[in-house]
């Protein structure tokens, strides 16, 4: 089973889909969740697949906590378009993605939280626990924005380490946290 996942990971690699399809369909139908996930992942690639088949897919890997295939369908709203959640049945699932370990579901809780945008509060408090989340996973825009915070005292208390946040993300080649650097070293 695993070599099978590994070879259609490695087809949808090279847009290779029809092959990583046949590959992953018998797993799906077998009830691995990775595999219904990838399947379901297609809709977002240049494959030509059905939209229905697609969320179907997706809706079974998130009945077994896939995190991310509940970050992927949390996304996906009912017009067809993919963005930040804008209702509350698909808000719940990007929290469940979240709280699942999916790190962009983390990072865009974060910014949600912090902008209070699409209907969401704003709760800075909010906004830097799932930043720290992400950040503490690499998610180098959520290091930069975990910075920010500590460094401001968004959402808790000053906090110098910030900086060290700021600079692991410019590490990454993060563009906002390297601006952000050279502008502090410019005034320094």
């Amino acid at each position: 089973m695993k070599e099978t996942l590994e070879s259609a990971r490695q087809a949808l690699d090279r847009e290779e889909y029809g092959p990583a399809a046949r590959l992953l369909a018998p797993l799906a139908e077998a009830g691995i969740a990775e595999a219904q996930y990838l399947l379901g992942s297609l809709y977002f690639t240049s494959a030509d697949v059905k939209v229905e088949e697609s969320r179907r897919w997706l809706r079974k890997a998130v009945a077994q906590d896939h995190p991310e295939a509940t970050y992927l369908l949390a996304r996906w709203r009912d017009d067809g378009t993919v963005g930040i959640p804008d209702a509350p049945p698909l808000r719940a699932l990007l929290l469940r993605a979240a709280d699942l370990g999916s790190v962009p579901a983390q990072r865009d809780l974060g910014c949600c939280y912090a902008t209070g945008d699409d209907g969401w509060p704003l709760d800075l408090a909010l906004a830097r626990h799932w930043y720290g989340q992400a950040a503490a996973h690499g998610h180098a825009d959520a290091q930069y924005n975990f910075g920010l915070m500590l460094l401001l005292g968004e959402g808790g208390p000053v906090d110098p380490v910030g900086r060290e946040w700021i600079e692991r993300a410019a590490a990454q080649g993060d563009a906002a946290a390297v601006g952000y650097l050279r502008s502090v070293a410019e005034q320094e």
